[in-house]
């Protein structure tokens, strides 16, 4: 039933964040031309674009009260989905190359040791122990932080850990071809 989900094209960016400057430029052409500077690019923003919000609100079966509220910060793009009874939130760290982001993929990743690696979505994906999962594409790194929603979410109920995954294949669907 997830992979219905994914197509909705998640192609609109969200609205204006509150931004920090940033002397990092990225290394390569592609990542260049997504990158502008001190803004996110389009496709991290696609976590807090309208249709991202319908197509997790249509996974989770739950609508967050408000809309949900991003932020930009030393080229991390975060967005935050307050529920009633807990928080998800959404982040993706933009990197300048290929090494960068296997580093920063590692580091996350062993922050976080002791769960296992999710074949087929992204590049590489990682569930932690708490469910939260992290995933990789290209010189992007999403994570999916459920540690602020309770064990079970979502309408019908799940565990926090699927509906990380819900959402995960969600926002992967987004960034096709982004």
């Amino acid at each position: 039933m997830t992979l219905v989900l994914l197509a909705g094209g998640c192609g609109r960016a969200a609205a204006p964040v509150a931004t920090a400057s940033s002397a990092s430029r990225p290394a390569s052409p592609a990542a260049a031309a997504e990158r502008s500077g001190d803004k996110p690019s389009v496709s991290a923003q696609m976590i807090c674009a309208d249709e991202a919000q319908r197509e997790i609100q249509s996974a989770l079966g739950v609508r967050p009260p408000r809309a949900p509220v991003s932020t930009w910060a030393d080229h991390l793009y975060t967005c935050r989905y307050v529920y009633p009874d807990g928080v998800l939130v959404l982040s993706v760290k933009e990197l300048p190359d290929a090494a960068a982001t296997t580093a920063y993929y590692g580091a996350v990743r062993q922050q976080h040791s002791g769960g296992g690696d999710v074949p087929g979505l992204g590049q590489a994906a990682y569930i932690a122990p708490g469910g939260s999962v992290l995933v990789r594409k290209d010189f992007k790194v999403l994570w999916i932080d459920v540690s602020g929603l309770p064990a079970r979410f979502g309408q019908p109920a799940m565990s926090s850990g699927d509906a990380a995954f819900r959402v995960a294949f969600v926002i992967m669907g987004c960034w096709t071809g982004a």
